[in-house]
């Protein structure tokens, strides 16, 4: 498995150097917002996969530099949200 663009080939030797063997997957999008990443779950994008483990990096795309408790606020039920759709997508059974 490679890519055909060059830009990402450095970035696929370190994912093969580091997770080789490990039956990882990288369901992630530059530039993503927490709005795109629960779009995407509640879409099917975890059906018929079950993980042990889910690293979840978000919300720094949703943050400007004016930073500001609202930003904080959204973030934080932003990424609660994705934790609350990942567990559970993994206790339901997928039905494809």
């Amino acid at each position: 498995m490679g890519t055909s663009d060059a830009q990402y080939r450095q970035n696929l030797a370190n994912w093969n150097t580091n997770f080789f063997g490990w039956n990882a997957a990288d369901f992630g999008w530059g530039a993503d917002s927490i709005q795109n990443i629960i779009w995407r779950l509640e879409n099917g994008e975890l059906d018929g996969v079950n993980p042990k483990i889910i690293v979840v990096l978000a919300g720094i795309n949703n943050i400007s530099r004016a930073l500001n408790d609202e930003q904080v606020a959204d973030v934080e039920r932003g990424i609660k949200k994705i934790l609350d759709d990942c567990r559970k997508k993994r206790r339901t059974p997928s039905s494809s």
